[in-house]
């Protein structure tokens, strides 16, 4: 993320600290739907979430919408871009999150920079210079060794499970 970001006088701390909180964010987000998950069938997991969601949104909504009101068509667009990047996604989210361990789901997903930047070049013809091409290489060499990773390596930090107690003789 150094690299990514490239640190020095002119460096967007703002930006910094809201990555920080998005990625805190998308931490909550992986465990709060494995956990829903396990415990809601089909996809009522993805609907509670949607519906908190458009909850905490209604008002800011509604007062936006009522200075600037959409046309029929920007309705439809908005209705087909939710449904493609935000339901259809947290639904395979959500069924692969059942069936894949927090931690491997979570670093597999930190390689979507390098499909964004991908994307970026063939479609937009965004060239990354040599600092986003080494930060991004190393986000996925990353994601690959923690998910390539013995067992034991990846709960290196965390407290042991208690050892067994050996029964009593008497």
């Amino acid at each position: 993320m150094v690299v990514l970001a490239q640190p020095g006088p002119t460096t967007d701390v703002l930006g910094i600290a809201i990555g920080l909180c998005s990625a805190a964010a998308w931490a909550s987000y992986i465990l709060l739907n494995r956990s829903l998950g396990k415990r809601l069938t089909g996809l009522r997991a993805a609907s509670a979430a949607a519906s908190c969601s458009a909850v905490a949104w209604l008002l800011p909504a509604l007062a936006w919408f009522w200075f600037h009101p959409p046309t029929l068509a920007a309705v439809v667009l908005a209705l087909a871009c939710g449904l493609l990047s935000s339901a259809l996604p947290f639904a395979i989210d959500l069924f692969a999150l059942r069936r894949v361990p927090a931690e491997v789901f979570g670093t597999l997903m930190s390689i979507n920079p390098a499909f964004a930047a991908l994307a970026g070049w063939l479609v937009l013809g965004q060239v990354l210079g040599p600092a986003e091409m080494l930060g991004l290489a190393l986000v996925v060499t990353a994601g690959v060794l923690v998910t390539t990773a013995p067992r034991g390596r990846r709960t290196a930090g965390r407290a042991a499970p208690p050892a067994p107690q050996a029964p009593d003789s008497r």
